[in-house]
């Protein structure tokens, strides 16, 4: 099982510091699209970070030319809220072997952190979630708010994509943040206060699965 970088890590990391038929990164890589179907489904098992060989759900990724398209199932913790996101290597040839944390901050690999999806898992734990992200859009950049190049996805049909479930704790009625950004709900601790990455509570956010959809 491949493994991929928990966003606690980018956090911490991120604070620190074309042609119709190519994808073209900054040091002039390049991935042929010719032979690349109009759309693929890629299916994965979510495993947790604590150990990438236990199994907690299920995933598939819909790859077009348009866009991604995700459905995502995890057991976690019953009344539990996630937010999903997408980590997105749009030129795996760029990656220094299997796509991970030094090719994040990297050039070659094109990379960005986006925004999913998320929900609240149901009183037996049961986690069920499901979203869209177009190709030739950056919107909900995890990458932008930290200051890093935000290529978004350029081409679904190529790009490596790992999805990251974070729980955000036990869901706060009316807490919508909790779902839809990178903290909200949880300790701002050594995070820049912007709301774009929700409002303070007092819960613990955590990377606690993932699943890896490679091309």
């Amino acid at each position: 099982m491949q493994a991929t970088l928990s966003l606690v890590a980018i956090g911490a990391v991120a604070l620190l510091g074309c042609s119709d038929n190519t994808v073209v990164s900054p040091d002039g890589a390049t991935a042929d699209l010719h032979a690349v179907p109009t759309s693929a489904v890629s299916k994965a098992p979510v495993v947790t970070f604590a150990d990438p060989n236990i199994v907690i759900g299920s995933s598939q990724l819909l790859r077009q030319p348009r866009g991604v398209s995700l459905q995502l199932s995890a057991d976690m913790e019953p009344n539990t809220a996630a937010s999903i996101w997408l980590v997105i290597f749009n030129n795996p040839a760029g990656c220094t072997g299997e796509c991970g944390e030094d090719d994040l901050f990297g050039d070659a690999a094109v990379p960005d952190v986006v925004y999913a999806t998320g929900g609240v898992s149901d009183g037996s734990g049961s986690l069920r979630v499901q979203g869209r992200y177009k190709a030739g859009d950056n919107s909900g950049s995890l990458w932008e708010i930290f200051g890093f190049p935000a290529p978004g996805l350029i081409d679904a049909r190529v790009a490596e994509i790992h999805a990251i479930v974070r729980s955000h704790g036990p869901w706060i009625p009316g807490r919508t943040d909790m779902t839809t950004t990178f903290n909200g709900g949880c300790s701002f601790d050594g995070l820049p206060d912007d709301p774009r990455l929700g409002q303070p509570g007092p819960n613990t956010c955590s990377d606690e699965a993932f699943a890896v959809y490679l091309p």
